[in-house]
């Protein structure tokens, strides 16, 4: 029996709409969106790669992508796909250009072919997204210890 080879994709969601003029905190709160959620991006992703790659991407590729994490705080999230097919799936996730009728950006920011290596460098991308978030203000030290230890859960969840 031959095992599914996955490769992971830890990605940035960046928002593309002109943040509110003002101080840095007014700008960042803008752009938590808490309704985006990993099933929208996985269905963004999916119809990315029908649309760039036509049926032979959609079935190659889309049946074995998923998000298995995504957080609204931080818009960091997870994506895990095929070995084979790695490069496909990051470049369709590039393609996407809108999210929910907003204006968005996607940057990979790590590729791993093991969950332990992906999980660790999620939780070190949060542990410091959540510092600058705590920094403008936008959240007491203490709603960043919980969202930290939120985000420790969710990621030490992620199962293959």
């Amino acid at each position: 029996m031959v095992r599914f080879k996955n490769r992971f994709l830890l990605f940035r969601l960046h928002y593309n709409d002109d943040p509110p003029a003002g101080p840095a905190s007014s700008r960042h709160a803008a752009l938590i969106d808490p309704v985006i959620h990993g099933g929208n991006i996985s269905s963004a992703v999916k119809e990315s790669i029908l649309l760039n790659f036509g049926d032979y991407g959609a079935g190659i590729a889309a049946t074995s992508t998923a998000v298995k994490y995504f957080s609204p705080w931080t818009n960091t999230g997870v994506l895990r796909c095929a070995r084979d097919h790695f490069e496909l799936v990051w470049a369709a996730l590039t393609f996407v250009t809108q999210l929910k009728g907003k204006s968005c950006t996607f940057r990979v920011v790590h590729v791993g072919g093991t969950i332990k290596s992906v999980q660790q460098e999620t939780l070190d991308l949060d542990r410091r997204l959540l510092g600058d978030i705590q920094k403008l203000g936008l959240v007491t030290a203490h709603q960043s210890a919980d969202l930290l230890a939120k985000a420790r859960e969710e990621i030490a969840a992620i199962d293959v």
